[in-house]
C-alpha cells in the first residue's frame, strides 16, 4: 500500500507526534493542543493551557496519553481529554522523548542535559523519581521500547541505539549517512522503525542489527508561511519526523513542514524456507550433514534455525540443535527436549568444540550465507540412546519473527543397534523426491525375513507428515493374496479399502490423497526378499513435506519391524 497524506483541520498547527489511544483512536501532539483522529477521519482538538510543545507522545498501559509539555512537564491525558500533571525535571533540561518502559517505568531523553554535564536518558518511577541515568553521544533524539526487555533510541544524525537489560549501550550506522533519524518505535514485525527526515526515508532495523529503507514520494512545496529554519529543504523535519504503529497493523507518521500524517502499509511478510538436507538418506553412526535455509530479504534476516533429528517430530531425548545466526553460536537441547534450555552445551562458529547429551555429539564445521541461503554443516555423532530410521526435522525463524514450521528434509539409519525380529525394512528408492502433485513416481523398497519371504504376512507404506493414517497415503500389501489395499480418507487400518490384484497393468486404485497405477507398479519375492515396486502419483491434498514410513509383519503376527522413516518429498502443489 503506498503512504498517503491526509491534511489536519487547523492550517496553523503544526503536528508533532502521534500514538494509538487507549480507545483505538489514533491521539497527536500539536503546539498548543492534543489532537485525537479516528478511523473515519474525524478530528478532535483538546487545547491546552501553556505551551505543550507535543514533541512527544507515548501511551500508558490503562490508555492514558503522555506527552511532554515546556511549561509543565510531563503531562497525562485520559480518552476523555481530561489532563494529569506526572513530573517537572529541575536541572535546565529540555524533555525529548518519551517511552514506556516493559516494567511500566517512563524513559525520557533529554535534549540539552548533556550541555549542563548531565545524564541524558533516564528512566523514571511512577512517582517521578529518576531509576536510571544514562549519558550517551551523540546526543540521543527519540527512544522506544524493544523486543526482550531492550530499550532503543535514535542517536545524533544517523545512529541507533540499544540497551540491554543490563544496561549495556550499542550503538548502529544506518545505511544513508547524516539521514536525519528521529523518531523509533517497535514495530508489529519485532523489528525497530524509525524516520529519516532529512533524506525523506523511513527505517527499519532488526533486532540483530539488519537495516532496510523505504523512500517515501516526493513532498508537496512546504508553504511561505513556515518555510526556512526548522522546515528548509533537507532539514530534520523536511520528511517524516515521528511515527507510529497504528491499530491496522501500518506504520504512521507525521510530516510537520507539509502538514501531513502518512500511512505505510505492506503485504504479508514472506516466511523462511527450509531445503533438504544433503545427504537426505544414508545409514551410519556419524555423518556430515549441511541444511540450507532461506529468506527472501537475506540470510542475515534470519534468527534462528533448527535442526531436530529423532523418530518422530519430539524434542525429548532428541538430537535438537538451534543456530542462532545473530550470535554465531549452536545450542544443543538437553535430554528434557526443552527448546527454551536449559542445554546440554553451545559452540561458536569457528570453534573446535563438540557438545553432546546422550543421544547425540556435534561439531558445528560452517555456517556460510550467501545471497539469501544459510547453508549450517554438522557432523554428528549418534550415541545408542538414538537408534534405528530417523527424521531429520528443520525450522526457520526471521527477525521478524516469521517462521517455516517444522520441515521433514532427510532421513538417516544410525545403525547403533541391531533391528530385533526376523523382519527388516531396508532402502527406499528415491530417497528423497521434489514433485509436483499428480505427477507420476516410481517408488521402490524392499522388506526381508530370514525364514523367507513367503513368511510374510502384511507389508504397509504410510505417506504422511506424522504417523497418521488420516488423511493419508495408507497401504497395505498381503503377499498371501497378492493384494495392494489402499486405506480411505477416514485412515482406517482395518477398512474399509480400495483394492488390486498386483502385476496386473489394467487396474487403479485412488484415495483422495493419493493414485496407485497397476501398469508399472509389481510385488516380486526372491527368496528372503520382497521388492515393491509402486507407480505412485500424490493428489493436492498431500501437497508439503511428506515422509514415507514403512512397515512389515509375519504372517503368525510374532514379528513386527514397526514404522520405520525410509525417506521424503516435498509435494508441490500445482498453481
Amino acid at each position: 500500500m503506498p503512504p498517503v497524506g491526509d491534511p489536519l483541520v487547523h492550517p496553523n498547527e503544526t503536528v508533532q507526534d502521534i500514538t494509538p489511544g487507549g480507545d483505538g483512536a489514533m491521539w497527536f501532539g500539536e503546539v498548543n493542543a492534543i489532537g485525537r483522529i479516528d478511523n473515519a477521519g474525524n478530528v478532535t482538538h483538546f487545547v491546552i493551557s501553556g505551551q505543550v510543545d507535543g514533541e512527544s507522545m507515548t501511551t500508558g498501559p490503562n490508555g492514558t496519553i503522555w506527552f511532554t509539555s515546556t511549561m509543565t512537564g510531563i503531562n497525562g491525558m485520559d480518552t476523555a481529554g481530561k489532563r494529569i500533571g506526572f513530573y517537572f525535571a529541575t536541572d535546565n533540561s529540555s524533555y525529548g522523548d518519551l517511552a514506556l518502559g516493559p516494567d511500566g517505568s517512563l524513559w525520557i531523553t533529554l535534549s540539552s542535559a548533556q550541555i549542563y554535564d548531565q545524564s541524558n536518558i533516564r528512566r523514571i518511577g511512577p512517582n517521578g523519581a529518576i531509576l536510571a541515568e544514562f549519558t550517551v553521544s551523540p546526543f540521543p533524539n527519540a527512544i522506544t521500547a524493544g523486543p526482550g526487555a531492550t530499550i532503543w533510541f535514535t542517536a545524533g544524525s544517523d545512529k541507533i541505539g540499544r540497551i540491554d537489560a543490563n544496561g549495556v549501550v550499542t550503538l548502529f550506522s544506518t545505511p544513508t549517512a547524516n539521514s536525519g533519524v528521529f523518531d523509533i518505535i517497535s514495530g508489529p514485525d519485532g523489528a525497530l522503525w524509525f524516520t529519516e527526515g532529512s533524506v525523506n526515508k523511513i527505517g527499519r532495523i532488526t533486532t540483530s542489527g539488519v537495516f532496510t529503507e523505504y523512500a517515501l514520494p516526493p513532498l508537496p512545496p512546504i508553504s511561505a508561511s513556515i518555510a526556512g529554519g526548522l522546515c528548509s529543504p533537507g532539514s530534520l523535519q523536511d520528511g517524516p519526523n515521528r511515527l507510529t504503529a497504528g491499530p491496522d497493523g501500518s506504520i504512521w507518521f507525521v510530516e510537520p513542514c507539509v502538514n501531513q500524517i502518512g500511512r505505510l502499509g505492506f503485504a504479508a511478510p514472506d516466511t523462511p524456507t527450509t531445503g533438504e538436507v544433503s545427504p537426505s538418506q544414508g545409514s551410519g553412526t556419524t555423518g556430515t550433514f549441511a541444511f540450507t535455509f532461506s529468506d527472501t530479504a537475506g540470510w542475515q534476516n534470519l534468527e534462528v534455525v533448527n535442526v531436530l533429528i529423532n523418530n518422530a517430530l519430539d524434542g525429548r531425548k532428541a538430537c535438537y540443535l538451534a543456530y542462532s545466526v545473530p550470535t554465531s553460536t549452536l545450542l544443543l537441547v538437553d535430554d528434557a527436549g526443552d527448546a527454551g534450555g536449559p542445554f546440554a552445551g553451545s559452540v561458536m562458529l569457528g570453534s573446535s568444540a563438540t557438545i553432546q547429551n546422550s543421544q547425540c555429539t556435534v561439531s558445528l564445521i560452517s555456517a556460510a550465507g550467501s545471497g539469501n541461503t544459510l547453508t549450517l554443516t554438522l557432523a554428528v555423532n549418534f550415541k545408542a540412546g538414538l537408534s534405528g530410521n530417523l527424521v531429520q526435522y528443520v525450522a526457520a525463524r526471521d527477525s521478524g519473527f516469521s517462521n517455516s514450521g517444522w520441515q521433514a528434509s532427510g532421513v538417516w539409519n544410525s545403525m547403533t543397534q541391531t533391528p530385533p525380529g526376523t523382519i527388516l525394512v531396508s532402502a527406499l528408492s528415491p530417497g528423497r523426491t521434489d514433485l509436483d502433485a499428480s505427477q507420476p513416481l516410481t517408488l521402490t523398497f524392499t522388506v526381508q525375513d530370514s525364514k523367507g519371504s513367503a513368511d510374510m504376512g502384511v507389508v504397509n507404506l504410510l505417506v504422511n507428515n506424522f504417523i497418521d493414517g488420516r488423511h493419508a497415503c495408507y497401504l497395505a500389501y498381503v503377499p498371501a493374496t497378492n493384494r495392494l489395499y489402499l486405506v480411505d480418507d477416514a485412515g482406517d487400518a482395518g477398512g474399509p479399502f480400495a483394492a488390486m490384484v498386483m502385476n496386473q497393468s489394467s487396474s487403479v486404485i485412488q484415495n483422495s490423497q493419493c493414485t496407485i497405477q497397476g501398469q508399472g507398479s509389481s510385488a516380486v519375492s526372491n527368496g528372503t526378499q520382497l521388492t515393491l515396486t509402486l507407480q505412485i502419483s500424490f493428489l493436492a491434498p498431500l501437497a508439503g513435506n511428506r515422509i514415507f514410513w514403512v512397515a512389515g509383519r509375519d504372517a503368525g503376527g510374532g514379528n513386527n519391524t514397526g514404522w520405520q522413516a525410509l525417506g521424503t518429498a516435498l509435494i508441490i502443489q500445482n498453481q
